[in-house]
């Protein structure tokens, strides 16, 4: 009988026991259960507060004029498509907008597809976007730089900087990083390819590591901060990165972008003299377009 007892006690206990164990377990996994809930919630608020942002980005801004051709609120002001086409395109409240709906879309589909931020909008889809895309490479001045291209697809990860694509004999040369696209892409290797891709600066390096492993092409980057130019002796043409270009009617050097010696950078632009350019072609452009010819410019 004692053993009985002890037996049924044992019984008991582990009934107790295992009782125990699975209230404990229930009440961890309901505890894990509402922590779940709490961050699938929270994850719900970030998804929907970052929809609605981006839908807002998304939004035509007022200052566009009435048309199929608008700006949206995401716009950096990088200014490409006001260079591009001057004649649809303006700044008003430090962002681009349409102030002049285009009479010949071409120019405006070529600012479309440059946009870094996929800022360019049509209100019907445009008829001639594969057509425009199919027309870059953009030829700069056939006539008197022929080989040089304007690259187009600027990237938000350099501010929209200008790329340009060199065509010659013993390699086909990139000079910084356009946004990556395989349309971009399928265009170089039609054109025999990229054998150097020579990087101005280390703010314009954009998508290089994507165009190396699809192009193969060797990367030429200084390994001290700071511009460098290329000097592309055959045309005479120097591409100066964003050690200086052009704004409005003058050269410009940027001062207020520079954080470390203006005296230091000018006696670096000076260096430039040396050499015979009729061509400057910069990676920051002015509404004067693309392409600054020397021969009417004064150099002191």
């Amino acid at each position: 009988m004692v053993g009985s007892g002890v037996l049924s006690a044992m019984n008991d206990l582990r009934i107790s026991i295992n009782y125990q164990q699975k209230f404990v377990g229930v009440k961890r996994r309901s505890d894990i259960y509402w922590k779940t809930i709490g961050t699938v919630k929270s994850n719900l608020t970030a998804t929907t507060a970052k929809t609605v942002s981006m839908k807002l980005e998304r939004q035509r801004r007022q200052q566009n004029v009435e048309g199929d051709f608008y700006v949206d609120q995401k716009c950096i002001n990088c200014d490409v498509c006001r260079w591009m086409a001057p004649q649809v395109f303006t700044l008003v409240d430090r962002k681009s907008v349409v102030y002049k709906q285009p009479s010949c879309e071409e120019e405006s589909l070529h600012a479309l597809l440059s946009c870094p931020t996929g800022s360019i909008h049509t209100e019907k889809p445009a008829r001639d976007i594969l057509e425009a895309q199919e027309t870059f490479l953009l030829s700069i001045d056939e006539q008197r730089i022929p080989g040089v291209y304007h690259c187009g697809y600027h990237s938000e990860a350099s501010y929209g900087d200008t790329s340009y694509f060199i065509t010659h004999p013993d390699g086909n040369i990139l000079v910084d990083s356009p946004r990556y696209t395989e349309r971009l892409a399928h265009k170089i290797e039609f054109l025999g390819g990229v054998h150097y891709m020579f990087l101005t600066h280390k703010d314009d390096v954009a998508d290089h590591k994507k165009w190396s492993k699809k192009l193969g092409c060797h990367r030429v980057l200084h390994s001290q901060d700071g511009c460098v130019s290329l000097f592309y002796k055959p045309l005479k043409v120097m591409f100066t990165g964003d050690h200086f270009g052009k704004e409005q009617s003058e050269l410009s050097i940027w001062v207020q972008y520079n954080h470390d010696s203006v005296p230091r950078q000018l006696e670096s632009v000076r260096k430039l003299l040396d050499f015979e350019f009729e061509w400057i072609l910069p990676v920051s452009l002015s509404t004067s377009g693309i392409g600054i010819s020397t021969h009417n410019c004064i150099f002191v």
